[in-house]
């Protein structure tokens, strides 16, 4: 499985997960490194307790950026993101509906498509 672990101040592409071997407690530095934030930008919750925390690994494409548009399976599109779903849902909303109503693959298909890596070409 290809995923990616975003540590505290940098970013490494392309890092593979094994998903059982990732620990179910969020790290101790990392855990620091937040309440710290937190309590910066809004000092009353110093002192506060924390009730709960969760941990997860995301998935992401080689390039960063998200899948979104027609698959082979005619009717049946993606919209797979990292982290910027929210941000986008508008966008891929507008090239999901011209590609399903329109039969348009839009000016973004080449920068969208799962087609653009190699395993994937095919898909078209």
């Amino acid at each position: 499985m290809l995923m990616t672990h975003h540590p505290v101040g940098g970013y490494d592409v392309a890092t593979e997960y094994d998903p059982t071997d990732i620990s179910e407690t969020v790290p101790d530095d990392i855990r620091k490194h937040g309440l710290e934030t937190l309590e910066r930008l809004l000092p009353a919750t110093e002192n506060a307790e924390i009730v709960d925390e969760w941990v997860g690994i995301r998935s992401s494409t080689p390039d960063q950026n998200p899948v979104v548009g027609w698959t082979s399976l005619k009717g049946f599109s993606i919209a797979a993101f990292s982290t910027s779903g929210i941000q986008l849902s508008p966008a891929t909303g507008k090239v999901i509906a011209a590609q399903l109503v329109d039969n348009d693959p839009t000016s973004y298909y080449d920068g969208l498509s799962i087609t653009r890596f190699k395993e994937y070409d095919d898909w078209r």
